[in-house]
Protein backbone atom coordinates (compact mmCIF):
# COMPACT_ATOMS: atom_id res chain seq x y z
CA UNK A 1 0.00 0.00 0.00
CA UNK A 2 2.66 2.29 0.61
CA UNK A 3 4.68 2.58 -2.75
CA UNK A 4 0.99 2.16 -4.53
CA UNK A 5 -0.35 5.51 -1.97
CA UNK A 6 3.03 6.88 -3.51
CA UNK A 7 2.42 6.55 -6.87
CA UNK A 8 -1.02 8.23 -7.02
CA UNK A 9 -0.04 11.00 -5.15
CA UNK A 10 2.55 11.32 -7.42
CA UNK A 11 -0.28 10.87 -10.42
CA UNK A 12 -2.01 13.53 -8.65
CA UNK A 13 0.39 15.91 -8.84
CA UNK A 14 2.21 15.33 -12.07
CA UNK A 15 1.82 18.06 -14.72
CA UNK A 16 2.37 15.79 -18.40
CA UNK A 17 1.36 12.69 -19.53
CA UNK A 18 5.06 11.44 -19.93
CA UNK A 19 5.95 12.27 -16.08
CA UNK A 20 3.22 9.51 -15.35
CA UNK A 21 3.92 7.17 -17.67
CA UNK A 22 7.54 7.42 -16.07
CA UNK A 23 6.24 7.05 -12.38
CA UNK A 24 4.12 3.92 -13.44
CA UNK A 25 6.57 2.50 -15.30
CA UNK A 26 8.97 2.63 -11.91
CA UNK A 27 6.13 1.26 -10.09
CA UNK A 28 6.05 -1.67 -12.05
CA UNK A 29 9.64 -2.39 -11.77
CA UNK A 30 9.49 -2.76 -8.23
CA UNK A 31 6.12 -4.01 -7.47
CA UNK A 32 5.04 -8.34 -6.85
CA UNK A 33 2.85 -9.00 -9.30
CA UNK A 34 0.04 -9.72 -7.14
CA UNK A 35 0.40 -5.90 -6.19
CA UNK A 36 1.08 -4.61 -10.00
CA UNK A 37 -2.18 -6.90 -11.43
CA UNK A 38 -4.05 -4.63 -8.36
CA UNK A 39 -2.69 -1.33 -9.41
CA UNK A 40 -3.22 -1.94 -12.87
CA UNK A 41 -7.14 -2.81 -12.26
CA UNK A 42 -7.33 0.29 -9.78
CA UNK A 43 -5.53 2.62 -12.42
CA UNK A 44 -7.42 1.54 -15.61
CA UNK A 45 -10.99 2.85 -14.09
CA UNK A 46 -12.12 -0.59 -13.33
CA UNK A 47 -13.54 -0.70 -9.91
CA UNK A 48 -14.40 -3.19 -7.07
CA UNK A 49 -17.86 -3.34 -6.24
CA UNK A 50 -19.01 -0.85 -3.65
CA UNK A 51 -18.66 -1.92 0.34
CA UNK A 52 -20.50 1.16 1.95
CA UNK A 53 -22.35 4.38 1.96
CA UNK A 54 -20.13 7.78 1.60
CA UNK A 55 -22.77 8.68 4.54
CA UNK A 56 -21.88 5.52 6.54
CA UNK A 57 -18.44 6.07 6.50
CA UNK A 58 -19.05 9.78 7.94
CA UNK A 59 -20.93 8.14 10.26
CA UNK A 60 -18.20 6.00 11.55
CA UNK A 61 -16.02 8.82 11.06
CA UNK A 62 -17.64 11.47 13.58
CA UNK A 63 -18.37 8.08 15.97
CA UNK A 64 -14.89 7.41 15.92
CA UNK A 65 -13.55 11.08 16.75
CA UNK A 66 -16.67 12.36 18.74
CA UNK A 67 -17.33 15.18 15.96
CA UNK A 68 -21.33 16.33 16.31
CA UNK A 69 -23.39 16.34 13.08
CA UNK A 70 -23.87 20.26 12.80
CA UNK A 71 -19.71 20.68 12.74
CA UNK A 72 -19.02 17.70 10.07
CA UNK A 73 -21.88 19.34 7.81
CA UNK A 74 -19.63 22.78 8.24
CA UNK A 75 -16.65 21.07 7.42
CA UNK A 76 -18.38 19.13 4.37
CA UNK A 77 -19.67 22.52 2.70
CA UNK A 78 -16.14 23.60 3.04
CA UNK A 79 -14.45 20.59 1.44
CA UNK A 80 -17.46 19.38 -0.65
CA UNK A 81 -16.21 16.01 -0.52
CA UNK A 82 -17.71 13.41 2.35
CA UNK A 83 -15.35 11.47 1.80
CA UNK A 84 -12.22 13.14 2.35
CA UNK A 85 -14.00 15.48 4.49
CA UNK A 86 -14.38 12.29 7.02
CA UNK A 87 -10.60 11.10 6.31
CA UNK A 88 -9.55 14.59 7.26
CA UNK A 89 -11.40 14.62 10.63
CA UNK A 90 -9.52 11.27 11.66
CA UNK A 91 -6.38 11.98 13.84
CA UNK A 92 -3.06 12.82 12.73
CA UNK A 93 -0.93 11.31 10.29
CA UNK A 94 0.74 7.48 11.33
CA UNK A 95 3.72 5.52 9.88
CA UNK A 96 2.78 5.01 6.12
CA UNK A 97 1.63 1.19 6.41
CA UNK A 98 3.59 -1.41 4.22
CA UNK A 99 1.30 -4.16 3.98
CA UNK A 100 1.31 -4.97 0.45
CA UNK A 101 -1.47 -3.37 -1.67
CA UNK A 102 -3.09 -6.65 -2.79
CA UNK A 103 -3.23 -8.02 0.66
CA UNK A 104 -5.36 -4.61 1.68
CA UNK A 105 -7.59 -5.27 -1.15
CA UNK A 106 -8.20 -8.69 -0.73
CA UNK A 107 -8.39 -9.17 3.04
CA UNK A 108 -9.53 -5.79 4.13
CA UNK A 109 -11.64 -4.41 1.38
CA UNK A 110 -13.52 -6.99 -0.34
CA UNK A 111 -13.65 -9.95 3.00
CA UNK A 112 -17.23 -10.96 4.08
CA UNK A 113 -17.56 -9.53 7.22
CA UNK A 114 -20.85 -8.86 9.32
CA UNK A 115 -21.55 -5.07 9.73
CA UNK A 116 -20.12 -4.84 13.37
CA UNK A 117 -16.91 -6.44 12.49
CA UNK A 118 -16.95 -4.41 9.26
CA UNK A 119 -17.18 -1.24 11.13
CA UNK A 120 -14.25 -2.57 13.80
CA UNK A 121 -12.00 -3.43 10.57
CA UNK A 122 -12.38 0.18 9.30
CA UNK A 123 -11.14 2.10 12.26
CA UNK A 124 -8.50 -0.66 12.85
CA UNK A 125 -7.46 0.16 9.59
CA UNK A 126 -7.64 3.82 10.10
CA UNK A 127 -4.91 3.79 12.48
CA UNK A 128 -2.64 1.48 10.52
CA UNK A 129 -2.82 4.12 7.56
CA UNK A 130 -1.41 7.15 6.90
CA UNK A 131 -3.88 10.31 5.43
CA UNK A 132 -3.50 9.51 2.12
CA UNK A 133 -3.81 5.82 2.40
CA UNK A 134 -6.46 6.93 4.64
CA UNK A 135 -8.41 8.52 1.56
CA UNK A 136 -7.60 5.59 -0.89
CA UNK A 137 -8.92 2.90 1.45
CA UNK A 138 -12.07 5.54 1.72
CA UNK A 139 -12.86 6.28 -1.50
CA UNK A 140 -12.24 2.29 -2.67
CA UNK A 141 -14.92 1.59 0.32
CA UNK A 142 -17.55 3.91 -0.82
CA UNK A 143 -17.07 2.93 -4.42
CA UNK A 144 -15.39 6.38 -5.29
CA UNK A 145 -12.27 5.78 -6.33
CA UNK A 146 -10.69 7.81 -9.31
CA UNK A 147 -6.90 7.45 -10.76
CA UNK A 148 -6.52 10.64 -12.39
CA UNK A 149 -5.12 9.51 -15.45
CA UNK A 150 -6.47 7.80 -18.91
CA UNK A 151 -6.46 4.44 -19.99
CA UNK A 152 -4.07 5.82 -22.96
CA UNK A 153 -1.68 6.63 -20.40
CA UNK A 154 -1.79 3.38 -18.62
CA UNK A 155 -1.50 1.31 -22.03
CA UNK A 156 1.45 3.71 -22.88
CA UNK A 157 3.18 3.00 -19.86
CA UNK A 158 2.60 -0.58 -19.39
CA UNK A 159 3.79 -0.90 -23.31
CA UNK A 160 6.75 0.55 -22.47
CA UNK A 161 7.77 -0.92 -19.40
CA UNK A 162 7.10 -4.66 -20.99
CA UNK A 163 8.32 -3.67 -24.90
CA UNK A 164 4.60 -5.22 -26.29
CA UNK A 165 3.00 -3.18 -28.57
CA UNK A 166 0.58 -0.76 -27.32
CA UNK A 167 -2.53 -2.33 -29.80
CA UNK A 168 -1.63 -5.57 -27.67
CA UNK A 169 -1.91 -4.74 -24.15
CA UNK A 170 -5.26 -2.29 -25.22
CA UNK A 171 -6.67 -5.83 -26.46
CA UNK A 172 -5.59 -7.33 -23.24
CA UNK A 173 -7.17 -4.78 -21.14
CA UNK A 174 -10.38 -5.06 -22.37
CA UNK A 175 -13.27 -7.21 -21.53
CA UNK A 176 -13.43 -8.86 -17.61
CA UNK A 177 -10.66 -10.03 -16.03
CA UNK A 178 -9.10 -10.36 -12.17
CA UNK A 179 -6.48 -8.63 -10.80
CA UNK A 180 -4.04 -12.01 -10.27
CA UNK A 181 -0.47 -12.68 -10.72
CA UNK A 182 -1.36 -14.99 -13.41
CA UNK A 183 -3.40 -11.93 -15.18
CA UNK A 184 -0.57 -9.21 -15.14
CA UNK A 185 2.10 -12.32 -16.05
CA UNK A 186 0.19 -12.96 -19.20
CA UNK A 187 -0.27 -9.28 -19.67
CA UNK A 188 3.19 -8.03 -20.31
CA UNK A 189 4.41 -11.53 -21.73
CA UNK A 190 6.03 -11.24 -25.46
CA UNK A 191 4.00 -13.32 -26.89
CA UNK A 192 0.12 -14.09 -26.87
CA UNK A 193 -0.18 -17.44 -24.98
CA UNK A 194 -3.55 -18.07 -24.06
CA UNK A 195 -5.44 -15.18 -25.49
CA UNK A 196 -9.02 -15.07 -24.34
CA UNK A 197 -11.13 -15.84 -27.38
CA UNK A 198 -13.99 -14.13 -26.40
CA UNK A 199 -12.11 -10.76 -25.99
CA UNK A 200 -13.20 -7.43 -27.78
CA UNK A 201 -11.46 -5.21 -29.22
CA UNK A 202 -10.84 -1.59 -27.64
CA UNK A 203 -13.77 0.67 -28.99
CA UNK A 204 -13.16 4.16 -30.82
CA UNK A 205 -13.89 7.20 -29.26
CA UNK A 206 -15.50 9.38 -31.54
CA UNK A 207 -14.99 13.13 -31.48
CA UNK A 208 -17.62 15.49 -31.02
CA UNK A 209 -17.55 18.33 -33.00
CA UNK A 210 -19.78 21.77 -32.57
CA UNK A 211 -18.61 23.51 -35.74
CA UNK A 212 -21.20 24.98 -38.39
CA UNK A 213 -18.39 25.13 -41.00
CA UNK A 214 -17.66 21.36 -41.89
CA UNK A 215 -16.50 22.21 -45.54
CA UNK A 216 -14.01 24.34 -43.87
CA UNK A 217 -13.27 21.78 -41.31
CA UNK A 218 -13.52 19.05 -43.55
CA UNK A 219 -12.42 20.00 -47.13
CA UNK A 220 -13.43 17.78 -50.12
CA UNK A 221 -16.84 16.42 -48.91
CA UNK A 222 -16.28 13.42 -51.14
CA UNK A 223 -13.79 12.04 -49.52
CA UNK A 224 -15.95 10.94 -46.70
CA UNK A 225 -18.74 8.76 -45.62
CA UNK A 226 -21.29 10.07 -43.76
CA UNK A 227 -23.94 7.76 -41.28
CA UNK A 228 -26.62 8.12 -38.97
CA UNK A 229 -25.85 7.21 -35.28
CA UNK A 230 -28.89 5.95 -33.62
CA UNK A 231 -27.71 6.65 -30.08
CA UNK A 232 -28.18 2.39 -29.77
CA UNK A 233 -26.28 0.16 -27.61
CA UNK A 234 -22.80 0.11 -29.12
CA UNK A 235 -21.70 -3.76 -29.12
CA UNK A 236 -19.04 -5.67 -30.74
CA UNK A 237 -20.14 -9.21 -31.89
CA UNK A 238 -17.31 -11.53 -31.26
CA UNK A 239 -17.17 -15.14 -32.98
CA UNK A 240 -13.92 -17.36 -32.52
CA UNK A 241 -13.83 -21.08 -32.29
CA UNK A 242 -17.40 -21.43 -32.87
CA UNK A 243 -18.24 -19.35 -30.00
CA UNK A 244 -20.43 -15.96 -30.09
CA UNK A 245 -20.16 -13.21 -27.47
CA UNK A 246 -21.41 -9.51 -27.46
CA UNK A 247 -19.36 -6.76 -25.28
CA UNK A 248 -21.24 -3.66 -24.69
CA UNK A 249 -19.17 -0.50 -24.85
CA UNK A 250 -18.76 -0.53 -21.24
CA UNK A 251 -16.81 -3.97 -21.46
CA UNK A 252 -20.12 -5.93 -20.32
CA UNK A 253 -20.48 -9.00 -21.21
CA UNK A 254 -24.33 -9.22 -22.29
CA UNK A 255 -24.44 -12.58 -24.65
CA UNK A 256 -26.76 -14.52 -22.65
CA UNK A 257 -29.34 -11.29 -22.72
CA UNK A 258 -29.35 -11.91 -26.46
CA UNK A 259 -30.33 -15.03 -27.51
CA UNK A 260 -31.43 -13.16 -31.18
CA UNK A 261 -27.87 -12.35 -31.54
CA UNK A 262 -26.36 -15.44 -31.22
CA UNK A 263 -28.80 -17.28 -33.75
CA UNK A 264 -27.99 -14.24 -36.05
CA UNK A 265 -24.24 -14.78 -35.48
CA UNK A 266 -24.55 -18.61 -37.03
CA UNK A 267 -25.28 -17.25 -39.80
CA UNK A 268 -21.83 -15.57 -39.94
CA UNK A 269 -18.33 -17.12 -41.05
CA UNK A 270 -15.53 -17.58 -37.96
CA UNK A 271 -13.04 -15.98 -36.71
CA UNK A 272 -14.62 -12.54 -36.91
CA UNK A 273 -15.61 -8.97 -35.03
CA UNK A 274 -18.26 -6.70 -36.21
CA UNK A 275 -18.71 -3.43 -34.16
CA UNK A 276 -22.47 -1.69 -34.29
CA UNK A 277 -25.69 -1.21 -32.67
CA UNK A 278 -28.51 -3.05 -31.09
CA UNK A 279 -31.73 -0.91 -31.67
CA UNK A 280 -35.53 -2.02 -31.07
CA UNK A 281 -37.03 -2.94 -34.43
CA UNK A 282 -40.41 -3.57 -35.11
CA UNK A 283 -42.50 -3.46 -38.01
CA UNK A 284 -40.03 -2.24 -40.38
CA UNK A 285 -38.64 0.70 -38.67
CA UNK A 286 -36.62 2.00 -35.71
CA UNK A 287 -38.47 2.22 -31.98
CA UNK A 288 -37.85 4.59 -29.13
CA UNK A 289 -34.63 3.79 -27.32
CA UNK A 290 -35.34 5.03 -23.86
CA UNK A 291 -36.77 1.49 -22.22
CA UNK A 292 -33.60 -0.48 -23.81
CA UNK A 293 -30.93 2.44 -23.00
CA UNK A 294 -31.63 2.53 -19.29
CA UNK A 295 -31.90 -1.11 -18.83
CA UNK A 296 -28.52 -2.07 -20.04
CA UNK A 297 -26.68 0.98 -18.42
CA UNK A 298 -28.20 -1.11 -14.85
CA UNK A 299 -26.68 -4.39 -16.49
CA UNK A 300 -30.35 -5.92 -16.01
CA UNK A 301 -32.28 -6.64 -19.68
CA UNK A 302 -35.10 -7.92 -18.41
CA UNK A 303 -36.88 -11.11 -20.56
CA UNK A 304 -40.26 -9.26 -20.95
CA UNK A 305 -38.31 -5.97 -21.74
CA UNK A 306 -36.71 -8.02 -24.83
CA UNK A 307 -40.41 -9.76 -25.78
CA UNK A 308 -41.91 -6.07 -25.94
CA UNK A 309 -38.85 -4.57 -28.06
CA UNK A 310 -37.41 -6.81 -30.55
CA UNK A 311 -33.72 -6.40 -31.14
CA UNK A 312 -31.77 -5.81 -34.47
CA UNK A 313 -27.71 -5.51 -35.05
CA UNK A 314 -27.23 -2.66 -37.32
CA UNK A 315 -23.08 -3.21 -38.21
CA UNK A 316 -21.27 -0.28 -38.95
CA UNK A 317 -17.78 -2.08 -39.19
CA UNK A 318 -15.78 -4.98 -39.37
CA UNK A 319 -12.80 -5.20 -37.04
CA UNK A 320 -11.49 -8.80 -37.94
CA UNK A 321 -11.72 -11.15 -40.71
CA UNK A 322 -10.05 -14.67 -40.80
CA UNK A 323 -9.09 -14.03 -37.64
CA UNK A 324 -7.04 -11.11 -39.16
CA UNK A 325 -6.62 -7.99 -37.36
CA UNK A 326 -8.24 -5.57 -40.25
CA UNK A 327 -8.29 -2.01 -38.21
CA UNK A 328 -5.76 -1.23 -40.22
CA UNK A 329 -7.11 -0.91 -43.21
CA UNK A 330 -9.17 1.79 -44.99
CA UNK A 331 -12.63 2.20 -43.99
CA UNK A 332 -13.77 2.15 -47.54
CA UNK A 333 -12.40 -1.20 -47.39
CA UNK A 334 -13.73 -2.59 -44.05
CA UNK A 335 -17.26 -0.96 -45.67
CA UNK A 336 -16.55 -3.58 -48.77
CA UNK A 337 -16.30 -6.36 -46.17
CA UNK A 338 -19.17 -5.46 -44.44
CA UNK A 339 -21.42 -5.18 -47.13
CA UNK A 340 -20.50 -8.90 -48.28
CA UNK A 341 -20.90 -10.03 -44.59
CA UNK A 342 -24.55 -8.49 -44.34
CA UNK A 343 -25.44 -9.80 -48.09
CA UNK A 344 -24.60 -13.74 -47.13
CA UNK A 345 -25.99 -13.24 -43.62
CA UNK A 346 -29.39 -15.12 -43.73
CA UNK A 347 -30.80 -13.38 -41.08
CA UNK A 348 -33.82 -10.30 -40.77
CA UNK A 349 -31.77 -9.41 -37.27
CA UNK A 350 -28.66 -8.24 -39.58
CA UNK A 351 -28.95 -4.81 -40.84
CA UNK A 352 -26.03 -2.62 -42.68
CA UNK A 353 -25.63 1.16 -41.46
CA UNK A 354 -26.96 3.46 -43.82
CA UNK A 355 -24.53 5.82 -45.60
CA UNK A 356 -26.16 9.04 -46.82
CA UNK A 357 -25.68 9.93 -50.40
CA UNK A 358 -23.89 13.30 -50.33
CA UNK A 359 -21.96 15.61 -53.00
CA UNK A 360 -22.25 19.02 -51.47
CA UNK A 361 -22.07 19.75 -47.55
CA UNK A 362 -24.99 21.24 -47.95
CA UNK A 363 -26.43 17.89 -48.32
CA UNK A 364 -24.99 16.57 -45.06
CA UNK A 365 -26.45 19.75 -43.49
CA UNK A 366 -29.88 18.82 -44.91
CA UNK A 367 -29.40 15.59 -43.23
CA UNK A 368 -28.68 16.77 -39.90
CA UNK A 369 -31.80 18.42 -39.76
CA UNK A 370 -34.16 15.22 -40.19
CA UNK A 371 -32.16 14.05 -37.34
CA UNK A 372 -35.17 14.30 -34.69
CA UNK A 373 -37.58 13.12 -37.04
CA UNK A 374 -35.42 10.07 -37.91
CA UNK A 375 -34.90 9.73 -33.84
CA UNK A 376 -30.78 9.76 -35.04
CA UNK A 377 -28.83 11.24 -32.46
CA UNK A 378 -26.50 12.72 -35.32
CA UNK A 379 -24.49 11.90 -37.86
CA UNK A 380 -21.09 10.41 -37.86
CA UNK A 381 -18.35 11.85 -40.89
CA UNK A 382 -15.32 9.73 -41.44
CA UNK A 383 -12.73 9.81 -43.81
CA UNK A 384 -13.10 7.07 -46.42
CA UNK A 385 -8.95 6.47 -46.07
CA UNK A 386 -8.97 5.97 -42.23
CA UNK A 387 -8.23 3.24 -40.05
CA UNK A 388 -10.20 2.25 -37.16
CA UNK A 389 -9.24 5.34 -35.09
CA UNK A 390 -10.70 8.31 -33.36
CA UNK A 391 -8.24 10.67 -35.45
CA UNK A 392 -10.28 10.75 -38.65
CA UNK A 393 -14.16 10.46 -37.14
CA UNK A 394 -16.51 13.13 -35.95
CA UNK A 395 -19.77 12.56 -34.84
CA UNK A 396 -22.01 16.03 -35.27
CA UNK A 397 -24.85 15.87 -32.93
CA UNK A 398 -28.63 17.04 -34.07
CA UNK A 399 -29.15 20.61 -32.98
CA UNK A 400 -29.85 20.39 -28.98
CA UNK A 401 -33.25 20.99 -27.99
CA UNK A 402 -33.67 24.23 -25.97
CA UNK A 403 -35.56 25.80 -23.19
CA UNK A 404 -35.03 28.45 -20.93
CA UNK A 405 -35.36 27.51 -16.95
CA UNK A 406 -35.18 29.82 -13.35
CA UNK A 407 -32.39 28.77 -11.61
CA UNK A 408 -33.61 27.19 -8.53
CA UNK A 409 -30.51 26.14 -6.07
CA UNK A 410 -26.94 25.65 -6.31
CA UNK A 411 -24.17 23.72 -4.46
CA UNK A 412 -20.49 23.88 -4.37
CA UNK A 413 -18.37 22.19 -6.51
CA UNK A 414 -15.95 19.53 -5.25
CA UNK A 415 -11.84 19.71 -5.53
CA UNK A 416 -10.58 23.07 -6.67
CA UNK A 417 -13.62 24.29 -7.28
CA UNK A 418 -15.42 23.58 -4.04
CA UNK A 419 -15.33 27.34 -2.25
CA UNK A 420 -17.52 28.60 -5.54
CA UNK A 421 -21.33 27.61 -5.91
CA UNK A 422 -21.22 26.11 -9.54
CA UNK A 423 -23.58 23.13 -9.69
CA UNK A 424 -26.98 24.31 -10.66
CA UNK A 425 -30.94 22.96 -10.05
CA UNK A 426 -33.24 24.71 -12.96
CA UNK A 427 -36.48 24.70 -13.03
CA UNK A 428 -39.73 25.54 -15.27
CA UNK A 429 -43.30 26.61 -14.23
CA UNK A 430 -46.07 24.53 -13.49
CA UNK A 431 -48.66 26.63 -12.50
CA UNK A 432 -46.98 29.16 -10.35
CA UNK A 433 -44.53 26.31 -9.02
CA UNK A 434 -41.26 25.86 -10.11
CA UNK A 435 -40.47 22.26 -10.84
CA UNK A 436 -36.78 21.34 -11.39
CA UNK A 437 -35.88 19.92 -14.38
CA UNK A 438 -32.39 19.87 -15.07
CA UNK A 439 -29.29 19.59 -13.45
CA UNK A 440 -26.10 20.52 -14.63
CA UNK A 441 -21.96 22.39 -14.23
CA UNK A 442 -21.73 22.72 -17.30
CA UNK A 443 -22.04 25.82 -20.45
CA UNK A 444 -21.20 29.15 -18.36
CA UNK A 445 -17.68 30.82 -18.11
CA UNK A 446 -15.15 31.41 -14.79
CA UNK A 447 -16.69 34.89 -15.09
CA UNK A 448 -20.50 33.94 -15.06
CA UNK A 449 -19.73 31.40 -12.24
CA UNK A 450 -18.40 34.01 -10.03
CA UNK A 451 -20.59 36.31 -10.95
CA UNK A 452 -23.54 33.49 -10.02
CA UNK A 453 -21.51 32.51 -6.97
CA UNK A 454 -21.91 35.91 -5.35
CA UNK A 455 -25.97 36.23 -6.34
CA UNK A 456 -26.17 32.53 -4.69
CA UNK A 457 -24.69 34.23 -1.35
CA UNK A 458 -26.39 37.20 -1.15
CA UNK A 459 -30.19 35.74 -2.18
CA UNK A 460 -29.97 32.38 0.02
CA UNK A 461 -33.43 31.28 0.98
CA UNK A 462 -32.92 28.09 2.71
CA UNK A 463 -30.13 25.90 3.02
CA UNK A 464 -30.02 21.94 2.98
CA UNK A 465 -26.64 20.63 4.00
CA UNK A 466 -24.01 21.79 0.83
CA UNK A 467 -26.98 23.22 -0.58
CA UNK A 468 -28.89 26.15 -1.16
CA UNK A 469 -32.25 27.82 -2.90
CA UNK A 470 -32.54 31.15 -3.95
CA UNK A 471 -34.98 33.42 -4.84
CA UNK A 472 -36.38 32.98 -8.33
CA UNK A 473 -34.49 35.77 -10.05
CA UNK A 474 -32.47 34.50 -13.06
CA UNK A 475 -33.00 32.93 -16.71
CA UNK A 476 -30.73 30.73 -18.21
CA UNK A 477 -30.83 28.78 -21.89
CA UNK A 478 -30.44 25.46 -21.12
CA UNK A 479 -29.72 22.71 -24.24
CA UNK A 480 -30.25 18.99 -23.77
CA UNK A 481 -29.54 16.26 -26.02
CA UNK A 482 -32.75 13.96 -25.55
CA UNK A 483 -36.09 13.55 -22.84
CA UNK A 484 -38.23 10.61 -22.11
CA UNK A 485 -40.53 10.52 -19.72
CA UNK A 486 -39.53 9.20 -16.21
CA UNK A 487 -41.10 8.75 -12.58
CA UNK A 488 -38.23 9.12 -10.79
CA UNK A 489 -38.34 13.07 -11.33
CA UNK A 490 -40.25 15.24 -9.61
CA UNK A 491 -41.34 16.54 -13.30
CA UNK A 492 -41.88 13.38 -14.98
CA UNK A 493 -39.61 14.30 -17.60
CA UNK A 494 -35.77 12.99 -17.69
CA UNK A 495 -33.35 15.40 -19.64
CA UNK A 496 -30.13 13.87 -21.12
CA UNK A 497 -26.84 15.74 -21.29
CA UNK A 498 -28.43 18.78 -19.99
CA UNK A 499 -26.05 22.20 -20.12
CA UNK A 500 -26.83 26.01 -19.75
CA UNK A 501 -26.15 27.15 -23.85
CA UNK A 502 -27.07 30.90 -22.67
CA UNK A 503 -27.42 33.04 -20.17
CA UNK A 504 -30.81 35.19 -20.44
CA UNK A 505 -30.33 38.83 -18.98
CA UNK A 506 -33.40 39.93 -21.11
CA UNK A 507 -35.57 37.47 -19.69
CA UNK A 508 -37.66 37.87 -16.38
CA UNK A 509 -38.52 34.73 -14.44
CA UNK A 510 -41.88 34.61 -15.29
CA UNK A 511 -40.99 34.64 -18.39
CA UNK A 512 -39.37 31.12 -18.49
CA UNK A 513 -40.71 28.16 -20.32
CA UNK A 514 -43.26 25.75 -18.84
CA UNK A 515 -43.54 22.05 -18.01
CA UNK A 516 -46.19 22.03 -20.62
CA UNK A 517 -43.39 23.66 -22.73
CA UNK A 518 -40.82 20.36 -22.00
CA UNK A 519 -43.79 18.22 -22.76
CA UNK A 520 -44.68 19.34 -25.94
CA UNK A 521 -41.42 18.28 -26.69
CA UNK A 522 -41.92 14.80 -26.12
CA UNK A 523 -42.71 12.78 -29.82
CA UNK A 524 -45.37 10.41 -29.22
CA UNK A 525 -43.18 7.69 -30.21
CA UNK A 526 -41.05 8.69 -26.48
CA UNK A 527 -44.32 7.79 -24.74
CA UNK A 528 -43.23 5.17 -22.96
CA UNK A 529 -42.29 5.70 -19.08
CA UNK A 530 -38.85 4.86 -17.78
CA UNK A 531 -39.67 2.08 -14.54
Amino acid sequence: MHDFSNLYNILLEASDAREKIDVIKDYLSDAAPADAAWAIYLLSGKRPRRVMSGKRLASIAMETTGTPLWLFEECYNAVGDMVETATLLLPEDTPASAVPLHVWMEDWLLAEMAEKERQQSIVEAWRELNTIQRYIFNKLLTGGFRSGITKRTLVRAIAEFSSVDTTLITHRLEGEWLPTPAFYEALIASEQVGEDVSRPYPFVEIQVIETRDVQDEFGDVTQWQVEWTWGGIRVQVVKREGQVFVWTHGEVLVTRQYPEILGLAATLPDSIVLEGDLLPWKDGQLMPLDNLQKRVNRKNVSKKLMAEVPLVFVACDVLEVNGEDVRHQPLAWRREQLIKLVQTADSNGFHLSETIEISHWDDVHAARITCRERLAEGLVIKHKASAYSSDHWWKWKAEPYKINGVLMSAQRGEGDQANLYREYTFGVWDDNSLVPIAKTDTGLSDSDIREIDRFVRQKTMERFGPVRTVAPALVFEIGFDGLRRSKRHKSGIAVESPRVTGWRLDLRPADADTLDTVRALLPDKHNQEIL
